[in-house]
């Protein structure tokens, strides 16, 4: 039987600038690529310098390609299947590990995602809204916007179109930047954004929908780490308010098991709560009505319980892998089995390890109780 060895031969190409250079490919000792939720994406590799004694300077440390400003793309893979997890990033930080007589000089090169930069930036009078229109999907779109104007390559965004969306409480000022507004929206919601390989998202991480992927003990699955969360589980979220233009003051209730569950199985993080006797989470929320509180009630609920089971996990360089994805784990026992949501991504290779995903997963159930 013929076997394709070539899928299992770990590979990456690093790009400066747009243009490849392959002989900082081969200098190369390890290469990283981070993905979270509500973040850009990180990026960073590691070089074995040398020294040019004919020339009295570093191969790398002065090179003007590797300096801060400078554009990188990274793709990851196998030998006949390179995937690009970061489409467009700029160099941030360079590191040393100290210069002596006798060891050798390693560099840290480290830089984001170019989303990283227009988060971090607020808006402007250009950008033609008020803030009561600067909801989540008008956000993205100004990001993607901007980000598209600053590079070659372009960001996407399809929108996943919700009802729920309230208006913003962050006020546009130089405060404020599109991160804040961004989160602020999300919050209010429920709801969750992030940026990975090109594309904006800005979704429900706990709408229904099937596993991307599926790993299971013994198989794929390296390390696995899970951790039961009950410290911050509320039985209820009570939500009080009194508007300003009405003299009728709201309370909202919304009750145990009112989540929306990732997984059919299981119970929610206010379910045990009220098992074990807690009290409720009582707040006072600015709302303008009765649905509002009730939105407003449901995602307080719906993020105090999302964190319930967490794990970290360990296998074998899978670059398909991206968060926002719903995965499926397999012989990890009655209590652990079952779907999770894909919060965080690393793809790491080194001249060390090979080729290995780390990957954080979360679920706001709890099975086998």
């Amino acid at each position: 039987m013929n076997v394709d060895y070539s899928k299992y031969a770990p590979e990456f190409e690093v790009l400066v600038n747009g243009n490849e250079v392959p002989l900082l490919r081969n200098s190369i000792s390890s290469i990283q690529v981070n993905d979270e939720l509500q973040s850009s994406a990180k990026f960073q590799f590691s070089i074995n310098d040398e020294f040019g004694v004919d020339k009295g300077e570093f191969v790398w440390f002065d090179n003007p390609l590797l300096q801060p400003g400078n554009k990188v793309s990274i793709k990851m893979g196998y030998a006949k299947k390179l995937l690009y997890l970061l489409p467009v990033g700029t160099i941030e930080n360079i590191l040393s590990s100290g210069f002596t007589n006798t060891a050798n000089q390693n560099m840290t090169v480290t830089g984001y995602d170019d989303t990283k930069k227009i988060l971090n930036d607020s808006p402007k009078s250009k950008d033609q809204t008020t803030n009561q229109e600067l909801k989540g999907n008008n956000i993205i779109k100004l990001i993607q916007s901007r980000y598209n104007s600053m590079n070659k390559s372009k960001l996407d965004f399809s929108p996943q179109e919700t009802t729920k969306e309230l208006s913003s409480s962050v006020t546009k000022n130089s405060l404020n930047t599109y991160g804040d507004i961004l989160s602020d929206q999300a919050k209010r919601i429920g709801w969750t954004y992030f940026f990975t390989r090109g594309k904006a998202y800005y979704i429900d991480p706990r709408q229904k929908k099937k596993a991307a992927m599926t790993f299971e003990r013994g198989k794929e699955i390296i390390e696995f780490i899970p951790k039961i969360n009950t410290s911050n589980c509320y039985k209820s979220v009570i939500v009080r308010s009194s508007h300003p233009t009405s003299r009728n003051s709201i309370k909202i209730e919304v009750t145990a098991g009112s989540e929306d569950k990732i997984d059919n199985d299981g119970l929610t993080a206010s379910q045990i709560a009220e098992k074990l006797g807690r009290e409720s989470k009582d707040v006072e929320i600015l709302c303008s009505d009765d649905e509002e509180a009730k939105i407003r009630g449901k995602a307080l609920l719906n993020l105090l319980g999302d964190d319930l089971l967490t794990a970290k996990c360990r296998i074998v360089g899978t670059p398909e892998l991206k968060i926002g994805q719903m995965v499926q784990i397999n012989r990890i026992g009655k209590r652990f089995s079952g779907k999770y949501f894909v919060t965080s991504v690393t793809n790491t290779i080194s001249s060390s390890s090979g080729y290995l995903t780390d990957f954080s997963i979360r679920s706001n159930v709890l099975r086998g109780i």
